[in-house]
């Protein structure tokens, strides 16, 4: 079953980007995070330490060029840099702030996964970091508003018999919304998990299985209340995944 969510956004900047990238262990995505973390602060150090004139003078210069800063990171990391998402054109990282501890606030790390998004607006969408997660070993699923793809989560579990994975599946909650798309926000466990249709929401047996489109950074906060909430009523077997499409 496909699952379909649309988003609209009013910017003329209209490259915004969600992404989960999901590695083979805990360890090596909180490697991945903190390399991107440092990433993210020198380059958002570049800006702050500008004087108030010269940054602006810069940030509006064209083309975009790449920092300084950019270029030896793209160097010592092995890996092109960010691009026009429509032209292909070498492209400076453009939604990063001029604040080092708000630009960390892009990527989070949960268990095995890191997730990332843009903070402002964007031409450049998921470069360089999709490269740098594959190179990693990250497996990536993302959301590109430039393309139009979509994200969805598909969680599964064992309830610990029938009756107990029938009362799970009847505390889903389905928050329709009032915009012209009616989506359904599913709250499991008093955590918003994303949107699905309730009917995609079932159990085999004793498995539950919910399959969301995910809201990652909004979402990723949820995680543990949800995943909780299948503990303590005696879930096991709790497995994940993230993909396209």
């Amino acid at each position: 079953m496909k699952i379909s969510i649309w988003r609209q956004f009013s910017s003329n900047h209209s490259a915004s980007f969600q992404m989960v990238g999901t590695f083979d262990s805990v360890e090596k995505a909180m490697e991945a995070a903190e390399h991107i973390r440092h990433i993210l602060r020198e380059i958002a150090t570049y800006w702050q330490n500008l004087p108030a004139e010269d940054r602006e003078a810069r940030w509006d210069r064209q083309p975009e060029e790449i920092t300084p800063i950019e270029q030896a990171l793209s160097q010592r990391y092995g890996v092109e840099w960010s691009r026009n998402a429509y032209s292909g054109e070498p492209h400076r990282i453009d939604w990063i702030p001029a604040d080092p501890e708000r630009t960390v606030q892009a990527v989070l790390q949960f268990e095995h996964c890191v997730f990332m998004e843009n903070i402002g607006n964007t031409d450049v969408g998921t470069e360089p970091f999709e490269t740098l997660l594959r190179k990693w070993g990250a497996s990536i699923a993302a959301w590109r508003e430039v393309e139009g793809t979509l994200i969805s989560m598909t969680t599964t579990c064992l309830a610990p018999d029938e009756d107990t994975a029938e009362r799970l599946l009847g505390e889903v909650e389905v928050i329709t919304s009032d915009d012209e798309f009616a989506r359904q926000g599913v709250v499991i466990g008093h955590a918003l998990m994303g949107y699905s249709n309730r009917s995609a929401i079932r159990r085999e047996g004793r498995k539950l299985i919910y399959p969301l489109n995910a809201l990652l950074l909004e979402s990723i906060n949820h995680f543990p209340m949800f995943f909780a909430y299948l503990r303590e009523n005696g879930c096991t077997e709790i497995e994940y995944q993230f993909s396209e499409g």
